[in-house]
């Protein structure tokens, strides 16, 4: 039988209007709500049309590996605007909507914090958030409503507007009245003519009012350039979303004669025949199967596939679809399109909000002097599953609720590159700081406040060798399983390792760290997502990946390596022939990059320690022989 040969070797390191004189680019940040990794190249979906979210990247960096620090609002939102790792902000899952403020005191040890729109209005832009920025919309905004001044408001913001409720009343009356989704998964196909009460629409004009005032000179905006947020809310349900915006492969009629499949059928057909469904094991959720009880909890803790099962017991009676099938296979094709219309549903919110990125983006052509001194960044603050897993929305550490969208374009050298280096939303904070080349905030005693690191390193050069691992956390909220403590990611370039907590012995919920058990994952995903991109082979029980395994928990806030960049190292052989035999030697070496991707000479002074997967053997050395036999 054939092995794989895994060779690791580790090193580490450690009202009255100013004319608007502008020096430093506005900034103008979008943040997309529940959107995954669908618009990317890689691995995102085949069907889906994003030229809003392209147009942005075609004049800038995409990171096509950037992972969010968790997989739920607050806690991700709570993390990237104010620049900490939820080991400091200690918000793990979407909190009740109190002030801001209130989430770090001395009590909490996490008493000393800012905020990135704060950051930036200390340093001299004019901060206007519009819509959803942090989680909660009137009391979390962390805006100085008490001074009227603007240019002499604490907090966040210069200005912020939002609105308030999920959607606009005509909106939500129209979508609940017309209601084609299931309970947990709502949508429905509105009028077009509603397109300009949805919210998203509404803050796209928002944000070019202030625009077009500040090219007009008729907003005070204190002699300083703009930092503008426009929070989107879609693809965050409820999808009410205008007809247009579906695909026509939507089943809007079960009963109607032919049936129109939905989905596309075989799964590989192509060219497609409807919408093309998240890739499943041949087995069916055999993945999810074989996950253990503290997996199935994140698993199950948002929405299953049962919702499905339920929702087909609605049907009465079961549609023909074709008299030659029994009630059972009637039954799986109903489940199968319910899951279907899901999909597109997530998709026609995507496509939806994208129309509103390109208009955004389209309409920045009429103030060229604003567009071409300004930095454009867009982002999701988590991703989505559509029953990856037997999962479906979001909640769980796996690739699809961690991997976002990350793009950004400075207008004053706009080049369209992209890079696979895993990057975090915690690397948001520093960029624009590094980018604008303002310093970053430190703490009271002058150490670093920061947790994430300036990716210009990879803007400058995205093929750097930078392998920094990036950390994800979330807790279950109380009362179940998962709830207790932390649950971890640890993704870096290749592999992507999860580490769950139980609360207790057994299935008990009361808190209990001395008795608490774990469980481990470890997908093998690849530099380009190419080796195990849905992470269906858990390789954790496998003996031969213990190292990196003990590699990855190093980046654990427990850890020596937390938060910390790695030395990158790039193992070369002497032979170009893929295929070896037994009479093969192998000489092997390593290329050393530094932490922003320099290469450097390895230290005479360091020990290498390689080892590898199918023997004992440690060797000790810049370059070492290996016989193939």
């Amino acid at each position: 039988m054939k092995q794989a040969l895994n060779f690791f070797i580790f090193y580490f390191c450690r009202f009255v209007i100013f004319s608007q004189v502008v020096e430093k680019p506005h900034i103008f940040l979008i943040i997309s709500d529940d959107l995954n990794d669908y618009p990317l190249d890689i691995n995102g979906h085949p069907q889906i049309s994003t030229p809003g979210i392209e147009s942005i990247a075609a004049l800038g960096t995409s990171f096509l590996n950037a992972q969010a620090s968790a997989p739920k609002c607050g806690p991700s939102r709570t993390s990237f605007i104010t620049g900490k790792d939820l080991f400091y902000t200690q918000v793990y899952f979407n909190p009740a909507c109190k002030p801001f403020r209130d989430y770090f005191t001395a009590a909490k040890n996490n008493e000393e914090v800012f905020t990135l729109p704060e950051h930036l209005k200390n340093n001299g832009y004019f901060t206007y958030g519009i819509n959803k920025m942090y989680h909660c919309y009137s009391t979390y905004p962390d805006f100085d409503t008490v001074n009227t001044d603007p240019c002499a408001r604490g907090l966040s913001w210069s200005k912020y507007s939002w609105f308030n409720n999920i959607e606009d009343t005509s909106i939500l009356n129209y979508g609940d009245s017309h209601h084609e989704g299931i309970p947990d998964l709502q949508w429905a196909v509105i009028p077009d003519s509603f397109e300009h009460h949805l919210y998203d629409y509404m803050a796209i004009d928002s944000a070019l009012s202030v625009i077009d005032q500040f090219q007009n000179e008729t907003i005070n905006t204190c002699g300083d350039p703009l930092f503008i947020t426009i929070g989107l809310r879609k693809p965050h349900g409820p999808w009410y979303i205008p007809a247009k915006y579906f695909s026509a492969d939507y089943v809007s009629d079960f009963y109607a004669e032919p049936f129109n499949y939905p989905y596309n059928d075989p799964k590989n057909q192509f060219p497609y025949n409807g919408v093309v469904m998240p890739p499943q094991p041949d087995t069916l959720y055999n993945d999810y199967n074989k996950l253990g009880p503290l997996g199935k909890s994140i698993a199950d803790s948002e929405v299953n596939n049962s919702v499905f099962d339920s929702e087909v017991s609605n049907f009465s009676p079961i549609p023909v679809i074709d008299p030659l099938l029994s009630d059972e296979e009637r039954i799986e094709i109903v489940k199968n399109s319910l899951k279907a219309n899901s999909t597109i549903g997530y998709i026609a919110a995507v496509e939806f909000v994208d129309t509103q990125i390109k208009r955004f983006i389209d309409s920045l052509q009429s103030y060229p002097e604003i567009l071409n001194n300004s930095i454009l960044i867009f982002i999701s603050d988590h991703g989505y599953s559509l029953g990856e897993k037997n999962h479906w929305t979001k909640s769980t550490m796996w690739e699809n609720d961690l991997r976002v969208p990350f793009i950004i374009a400075d207008m004053r050298n706009p080049l369209m590159q992209s890079t696979l280096s895993v990057v975090s939303l915690l690397d948001l904070f520093p960029t624009i700081c590094d980018i604008i080349d303002i310093p970053c905030p430190t703490f009271a005693d002058g150490s670093n406040y920061l947790d994430g690191k300036s990716l210009m390193p990879l803007i400058n050069n995205p093929n750097a060798m930078i392998d920094k691992p990036a950390l994800a956390a979330y807790k279950l909220t109380d009362h179940v399983q998962c709830s207790c403590f932390p649950q971890y990611s640890v993704r870096n370039n290749s592999f992507h390792y999860i580490y769950y907590t139980s609360n207790n012995a057994d299935t008990l919920l009361d808190c209990n760290a001395a008795s608490a058990w774990h469980e481990e994952e470890l997908y093998e995903i690849g530099k380009c997502f190419q080796t195990d991109p849905n992470e269906w082979n858990n390789l954790a029980h496998d003996t031969a990946y213990q190292q990196v395994k003990n590699y990855l928990q190093q980046w654990l806030p427990d850890s020596s390596m937390y938060l910390q960049i790695p030395f990158s190292i790039n193992i070369q052989n002497n032979l170009t022939d893929c295929l070896l035999d037994q009479s093969d030697t192998l000489q092997l070496y390593f290329n050393l990059y530094d932490t922003v991707g320099i290469l450097i000479s390895p230290p005479e002074n360091s020990i290498y320690r390689w080892t590898n997967n199918l023997t004992n053997d440690v060797f000790t050395d810049q370059s070492i022989i290996f016989p193939i036999n």
